[in-house]
């Protein structure tokens, strides 16, 4: 899970940058890295946290909503630099990304204490 963790703390500040100081090349190839293997640690940690005889059903689900929000995300990014600007879509979506971060925090921070 720590890795998950500094991965999304990773992306939801460089998004948070792009809002905020544009497009860099060293900011653009530090979220191209972070962003492109997340997936692959996350279904290995669903896997881990279920009974092996649930690990299917449970990255099976996980994948739906991943599914989910690569067709509900970039729409929503859409309508949202639509109504105001690239840079307010890119500080909204660093917003998101703080949330989830926030959630495997204090998931985390449950498991660490039981």
């Amino acid at each position: 899970m720590p890795v998950l963790l500094v991965l999304g703390l990773t992306m939801s500040a460089c998004t948070l940058l792009l809002g905020l100081c544009g497009p860099q090349w060293s900011l653009l190839v530090t979220f191209g890295l972070s962003a492109s293997g997340w997936n692959g640690i996350l279904l290995a940690e669903v896997a881990k946290q279920v009974p092996q005889s649930q690990t299917a059903a449970a990255t099976a689900a996980v994948l739906v909503v991943m599914t989910i929000g690569l067709v509900v995300g970039p729409s929503a990014f859409a309508a949202v630099a639509a109504r105001s600007s690239f840079a307010t879509a890119f500080v909204v979506w660093c917003g998101v990304g703080r949330v989830v971060v926030t959630g495997l925090l204090g998931a985390h921070f449950i498991q660490s204490r039981s």
